[in-house]
């Protein structure tokens, strides 16, 4: 029996696929993330402070963080956090790669070897925050649910 099916029959509510999904998505933006922060590096484009804390806390940490706690008891705390880290990401990454003018915007990014691969990792992850967003709403539906369903009835 995989971790996942042990939680799940331990009552747990989030089921083994949810928890696949999480992770390949989790692994995902980590791998992109990576190409991109490099793309970063080579095409010399720098963030400030606060924005560089906001990078490394919330969109390369806190994901992790997210995926440990849904394999815990905090499945719910998990899925939020797993919920708020990828929309800040997705709207962080909007507003700096498509609507704020700049250096991070793909559109003011020479083309070139690392110019494409800033500009495809920009996009990539996007879709990929934007399925983290859909995912962890699915499983906090899928909470929900469960909570609601194992209710004793008030009646």
């Amino acid at each position: 029996m995989t971790l996942g099916e042990q939680l799940v029959t331990k009552g747990f509510a989030v089921n083994t696929g949810q928890l696949r999904v999480v992770l390949v998505i989790v692994l995902a933006h980590a791998v992109v993330n990576v190409a991109h922060g490099a793309a970063h590096i080579a095409e010399e484009i720098t963030l400030p402070l606060a924005a560089n804390a906001f990078v490394v806390l919330v969109i390369l940490l806190a994901p992790f963080l997210a995926l440990g706690l849904l394999y815990t008891r905090r499945q719910r705390a998990g899925a939020w956090l797993l919920f708020g880290t990828m929309l800040g990401a997705l709207l962080f990454g909007v507003a700096y790669h498509l609507v704020l003018p700049g250096l991070d915007n793909i559109m003011q990014v020479a083309d070139g070897s690392w110019g494409s691969t800033f500009q495809a990792s920009a996009l990539l992850l996007a879709v990929i925050e934007l399925s983290g967003v859909v995912v962890a709403g699915w499983i906090l539906r899928s909470l929900h649910h469960s909570a609601s369903t194992s209710s004793p009835d008030p009646s």
